[in-house]
């Protein structure tokens, strides 16, 4: 096989590889909106080491495999470094852009739905904490009175 069969089949085209540079990118924002996706999982639910642990070796695992079908399908099965550079700036771009406006957007839901459910709970414990003195949602420390209703039948 001479030099030029070799880069021939190398080379994909110039036109081609502009495409596909560009779709890279766009992979690179969608693995982004996926990322996003874990980091409002994380912002909502408290995870543990192990979960946390899980969740990224999953993003990962997930992101790899795309990378390999993006490049083994449109690629002719080689791995190209500009596949790799577009993805990764397609990522950091969305990051930086799109991403923190959908981490400010996540953030002050979950602020506002905590906010909400906080005041729902001490409405609860009021509720309940008059109704004859049940003792929901008490503190260990907190005395609990006798029965107030008793006394109102003595």
């Amino acid at each position: 096989m001479t030099r030029e069969e070799l880069y021939s089949g190398m080379f994909l085209g110039t036109a081609l590889e502009l495409r596909l540079f560009f779709a890279s990118i766009l992979l690179g924002a969608l693995l982004g909106a996926l990322y996003d996706l874990f980091r409002a999982l994380r912002l909502c639910l408290k995870h543990p080491k192990a979960a946390v642990f899980a969740e990224d070796v999953l993003f990962v695992t997930v992101s790899a495999l795309s990378v390999y079908v993006f490049c083994t399908e449109l690629c002719r099965g080689r791995l190209r470094f500009f596949v790799m550079l577009g993805a990764a700036a397609g990522f950091g771009i969305y990051l930086s852009t799109l991403g923190r406006l959908v981490v400010r957007f996540n953030s002050s839901v979950v602020k506002t739905a905590k906010k909400a459910l906080l005041v729902i709970g001490k409405v609860l414990k009021k509720f309940l904490g008059d109704l004859c003195g049940v003792p929901f949602f008490r503190k260990r420390g907190d005395e609990i009175e006798e029965n107030p209703c008793a006394k109102g039948n003595k």
